[in-house]
């Protein structure tokens, strides 16, 4: 309190004997002899006036900070809300709000980094930390650690680029963005068709039309791209995106939109919004969401140099330069076709995301801030508790789990007879790139909420073989988390920790075993 005052009393001393040293010298350089209104004005009430103006813009911007801070937790927003359900004194966020409990079938993912499109593979090197090889990025004889994808079309992207957008000139690491896109969406269009072959609406068999409706199954596709692109090049990815999807999916039926991504976290909020919509939406549907971004281009490495980001002896907490993209395909099973998918085994599910934000951005030193992620990953612990307590409840009539489920902090524990009561998490995908603060913070909230937790084992940070993938990050750990849920066997959570701000916490769920009567 007293230091407050104390620098109160300092602002309004500095700011009157500035307003009145500058008015006395233009005075005298004008020769003023100033009268009893002059002083008032120029000496009494300028200087309050300044004052006053500065508290009700400083006011003003609170507020503005407060309400945009507010809404990116609010699942308005994106995600569901960041306080954490099941807190102390408070009632659990699914109790209030239902619609926390959606869920989505996993139909497709894919993925394309300078591992390749191979999710075990990337996975391996994610557990033993692999870091990127040295490449002379920009042909000047100084190699960079950098995680380059290979096997893109290049060139015809560019092609396809140019002849879309006339005139424009398009950098390497736009394009690259854009064969990455192209490439992730693809491959999990692909495999979404071999596995499901009823769900395209040209197929000879699938009797497009759900038995509540004759409309034909559409698929709706998001593409983000980096937050720094302009809207134009934006829309001329999407058109050459939408132009090689056609030849797997009929164009009537389908429609893509670009968005730039606001943050590294953007990917979780459109998934967020994509399960939702597949609840709210009567019309049968899938949703897709696919992000791309690349950093190995001169004018991305410019960036990070600018910006002292980019990794090496004199900045060893700098980003590795890395690109990288993901796409994955949702749907509903009660609102595809009868059949559909009944030829294999029943998909993965996913749930809602959970987001965070700290108060003010990552530090490169000190201790970390671990609220935010705290939150967004108890909730989610929370949610999955909830539901599974319920769920014995239900079957078995009893009080134990409905009392699990006031309690998110430890899922896994074992009862009596040395079973799980809970679907605790096996393993943890994240965006992580080597980084001081926020390895610490990462490793703290997850040995704190999962104490049977193994982090050499069990979390697998995409960052250190992948390098920086910007936008993509977050979607990438979600299709890992993916693969891993079905490698496991049980649910595995995808973490976003890239973002300075922004933190968010996903799971992904084995598909319900059918019940035994």
């Amino acid at each position: 309190m007293l230091a407050r005052l104390l620098r109160s009393g300092l602002i309004l001393t500095v700011v009157f004997a500035l307003v009145w040293a500058a008015t006395i010298l233009w005075w005298q350089s004008i020769h003023r002899m100033p009268t009893t209104a002059d002083i008032v004005t120029h000496l009494f009430l300028l200087p309050t006036g300044m004052i006053a103006g500065y508290l009700v813009l400083r006011r003003a911007l609170e507020g503005i900070r407060s309400n945009v801070a507010a809404g990116a937790r609010t699942p308005g927003a994106g995600g569901a809300a960041a306080q954490a359900p099941g807190m102390e004194g408070e009632e659990p966020a699914a109790a209030a709000d239902p619609t926390l409990k959606w869920r989505a079938a996993v139909l497709g993912a894919a993925m394309h980094t300078a591992l390749g499109s191979d999710a075990v593979a990337t996975a391996a090197a994610a557990l033993e930390q692999k870091r990127p090889d040295l490449v002379d990025l920009l042909n000047d004889g100084a190699p960079l650690f950098a995680a380059v994808a290979q096997g893109l079309d290049v060139e015809g992207t560019r092609e396809a680029l140019e002849r879309t957008q006339a005139g424009a000139r398009w950098s390497d690491e736009a394009v690259r963005t854009v064969a990455l896109a192209t490439s992730a969406a693809e491959r999990m269009l692909i495999e979404t068709l071999q596995r499901y072959p009823l769900l395209s609406p040209d197929h000879p068999q699938s009797g497009t039309a759900t038995p509540a409706t004759s409309e034909p199954l559409r698929l709706v596709l998001t593409l983000l791209v980096p937050a720094h692109w302009m809207a134009e090049a934006a829309a001329a990815a999407a058109q050459v995106l939408r132009a090689r999807l056609t030849e797997l999916w009929p164009a009537e039926h389908l429609s893509l939109e670009p968005l730039l991504a606001r943050s590294a976290a953007d990917a979780l909020v459109h998934v967020d919004r994509a399960i939702v919509a597949l609840h709210r939406d009567p019309s049968p549907a899938l949703r897709g969401i696919i992000a791309a971004d690349s950093t190995i281009g001169t004018q991305a490495i410019q960036r990070l140099r600018a910006a002292n980001r980019l990794f090496g002896a004199g900045n060893e907490q700098g980003v590795t330069p890395g690109e990288g993209a993901a796409a994955l395909l949702l749907g509903l099973p009660q609102a595809l076709p009868g059949r559909a998918l009944a030829a294999t085994a029943p998909p993965a599910l996913i749930s809602r995301a959970t987001l965070s934000q700290l108060d003010a951005p990552t530090p490169s030193k000190g201790q970390p801030n671990t609220g935010a992620l705290d939150q967004a990953l108890r909730a989610t612990l929370a949610l999955l508790s909830s539901e599974h307590a319920g769920a014995q409840a239900g079957e078995q009539g009893g009080e134990q789990a409905s009392e699990q489920a006031a309690d998110p902090k430890a899922p896994g524990e074992t009862d009596a007879t040395g079973k799980g009561t809970d679907p605790a998490p096996l393993a943890a995908t994240a965006d992580l790139c080597p980084h001081p603060v926020r390895t610490v913070e990462l490793a703290r909230v997850i040995a704190e909420r999962l104490e049977s937790f193994d982090l050499s084992s069990d979390l697998l940070p995409l960052g250190a073989p992948c390098g920086d993938t910007g936008s993509a990050g977050a979607l990438l750990a979600v299709v890992l988390a993916h693969q891993q849920c079905g490698e496991r066997g049980g649910p595995v959570l995808a973490l976003t920790v890239a973002d300075p701000r922004q933190r968010g916490a996903i799971a992904l769920l084995p598909p319900p075993q059918p019940s035994v009567s």
